[in-house]
């Protein structure tokens, strides 16, 4: 989903730096491309962030305690095995 928003990012992209070569130094339309500029810039970090985010970690194994382990995990589950009386 990420690369169906950066191409049509890039392809603004291209086209904007087109249109800087033509617009007077100064200008509000100079201006305007400045921001919208920055604003793809800041749409590609975006989608950089979430890519990186999206991407499988590696695995960390560790050795842990199965005794530890598995008395937490019966502390998670021991409310949902004993069920409120009716009232």
């Amino acid at each position: 989903m990420a690369h169906e928003i950066r191409n049509p990012l890039t392809a603004i992209n291209v086209r904007l730096h087109s249109l800087k070569k033509h617009l007077v130094p100064g200008s509000s339309e100079q201006e305007d491309a400045l921001v919208i500029g920055d604003e793809i810039q800041r749409l590609e970090h975006i989608l950089q962030e979430f890519l990186q985010f999206a991407r499988p970690a590696e695995p960390r194994l560790l050795a842990v305690s199965t005794d530890r382990l598995l008395a937490r995990v019966q502390a998670l589950f021991a409310p949902s095995s004993n069920p409120a009386p009716f009232v």
